[in-house]
């Protein structure tokens, strides 16, 4: 395993992160592209501010170039057991490392891609170029593009219990300027005995006044 640990370490090579055991080593790189980039905010900036709230982090993205053999180095012969991983016949490497490589962007795999540069994590397959020649059947140049899956962590929380408040107290109605029924019928009645007992009056005092003739007609 310390063998074949160090031939990992000098090549690059492709892993699922769901599962360490699928592995897909190159037999040799003919070209890395690290691409890592940010995104600056468009309006000015006060001074003072915190800058960090105005560049974001834009995924990471590496382009491959390399090239799988049915016939490794001798250097790689101690990560045989390794390389046959892929699920393929170990004769055909080449073959086996492209139906991986399909399977894991048809599939949507997120990979761990390792390089003496740097590692990756979480980096999805955006496409794959294979190209085969005729006098070298057991070879295929792979040409690999791969970008970052940006996962955000979310931390959950108990919401508080909200305290329950109580309910408010009934004010009682004021009966204050309101009459019932039937303190506005007697005040009617005491109205119209008033107006009744003020027209007899004046009647009254018109008659005495007029001399007892008057006092016939009421």
């Amino acid at each position: 395993m310390a063998e074949g640990t160090t031939a990992k370490k000098r090549q690059v090579f492709i892993d699922w992160e769901e599962d360490a055991g699928q592995t897909l080593i190159f037999d040799a790189t003919i070209s890395e592209m690290h691409d890592s980039t940010a995104d600056l905010s468009d309006h000015p900036v006060e001074g003072g501010a915190d800058f960090t709230d105005h560049i974001r982090r834009t995924p990471d993205s590496i382009e491959l170039e390399g090239i799988v053999t049915d016939d490794p180095l001798v250097i790689d012969r101690s990560t045989n057991a390794e390389e046959a991983s892929t699920g393929g016949d170990p004769d055909q490497r080449a073959v086996s490392a492209y139906s991986w490589l399909m399977q894991a962007k048809d599939d949507a795999k997120l990979l761990r891609v390792y390089t003496r540069l740097r590692r990756y994590r979480n980096m999805a397959i955006t496409g794959i170029s294979v190209k085969r020649d005729a006098g070298e059947s057991r070879i295929i140049r792979v040409r690999l593009s791969l970008r970052e899956i940006m996962i955000a962590v979310t931390e959950q929380v108990e919401t508080p219990t909200p305290a329950l408040k109580a309910a408010p107290a009934r004010r009682k109605k004021s009966k204050k300027g309101k009459k019932t029924k039937k303190e506005e019928s007697d005040a009617n009645k005491n109205k119209a005995r008033s107006i009744s007992s003020n027209l007899l009056g004046d009647q009254l005092t018109g008659a005495l006044s007029g001399g007892a003739g008057n006092l016939q007609g009421i």
